[in-house]
């Protein structure tokens, strides 16, 4: 009991401490906006929560995502060396990140949603994902297919090829029932947003030979039409076998790729040549407010800032392109 006490204590040191270099990276205004945001999704989450039916979808997106970071962090085996109780230590991470989330559902007597919520916190930790250092790539004669300046895409298509095939093959597969495809939809637009979360180098910037404002155009650009190209054929095959439900693939789309362009302009508005990933904090919240279809408009006011702060955050670095 002394070395669990011991090990919690040592987390929640470690997590201050992080809390406030982040605190201080993005200083007192961003922090206010970070604030206000998280405010907002969780005044969304309690509105929407108040049926079951939403509830329970929400409840969903939130241990997906839960599973997401789950997956993609990278301080499991620090945990591993250093803690005698590293899973248990992770369920309790994810249980304290869900308990604004959790206390939305009680306020709203939605108990069986927050009890499997709970549960599949203080379970997850235990579960192993993603414990290997590499992973296998694939250099197909696809990539050739792929334009040269959007190096994302060639980078993330080569690392998830078998996930993006097998996803997109399944979701042709079951297109014949109602969910297949919009599943399919969101599991690839979600593999996608891990191919904005690297900066580049300065050097590849300057290689565009563009101004700041029709690079981060052309970096749009180029992903809606990737992304376009990558979902269409899914969305025909939807209305093909769902007619009258036609604009459910649709809304999937517009929702991912609203969340794909504020991963876009956000990693632009932060980039620093010296910084080698975006920050997660702003992204996950993004991601989260996105994936709300009610809040999602808000997402647009928001990547519009992003934007404009991006615009100016690159201006140093393509100075001699204006």
């Amino acid at each position: 009991m002394n070395v669990l006490v011991f090990d919690i204590y040592a987390i929640l040191s470690i997590r201050r401490k992080q809390a406030h270099q982040a605190v201080v990276q993005l200083g007192v205004f961003y922090t206010a906006v970070l604030v206000v945001l998280s405010l907002f999704v969780f005044a969304t989450i309690y509105e929407a929560s108040k049926q079951m039916q939403h509830a329970a979808l929400l409840s969903g997106i939130w241990a997906f995502l839960i599973t997401f970071i789950h997956a993609k962090r990278s301080d499991k085996i620090f945990l591993h060396i250093n803690m005698d109780f590293d899973k248990f230590i992770c369920s309790i991470e994810y249980f304290v990140l869900s308990i604004p989330f959790v206390t939305c559902l009680l306020l709203n007597r939605q108990w069986l949603p927050a009890v499997c919520l709970v549960l599949f916190c203080l379970g997850i930790g235990f579960v192993k994902i993603n414990r290997k250092n590499r992973r296998k790539t694939f250099n197909t004669c696809l990539q050739r297919y792929i334009p040269s300046g959007t190096y994302e895409w060639k980078a993330g298509v080569r690392q998830y090829l078998f996930f993006l095939i097998t996803i997109w093959t399944l979701g042709v597969c079951t297109a014949f029932f109602v969910a297949g495809i919009p599943v399919a939809m969101f599991v690839i637009g979600l593999l996608i947003f891990d191919f904005y979360k690297t900066n580049e180098p300065w050097q590849m910037l300057l290689s565009y030979q563009k101004n700041a404002n029709k690079l981060l155009f052309y970096k749009i650009k180029q992903h809606i039409l990737l992304y376009t190209i990558l979902n269409l054929p899914l969305i025909i095959l939807f209305v093909v076998f769902h007619f009258k439900l036609w604009y459910i693939p649709v809304i999937v789309f517009i929702i991912l790729l609203s969340i794909h362009i504020y991963c876009i302009v956000l990693k632009y508005a932060f980039y620093s040549y010296n910084r080698n990933t975006v920050n997660p904090v702003f992204q996950m919240i993004g991601i989260f407010i996105g994936l709300i279809p009610v809040s999602t408009p808000v997402l647009w006011f928001i990547s519009v800032y992003f934007f404009l702060k991006a615009r100016t955050n690159l201006y140093p670095y393509l100075n001699d392109y204006n």
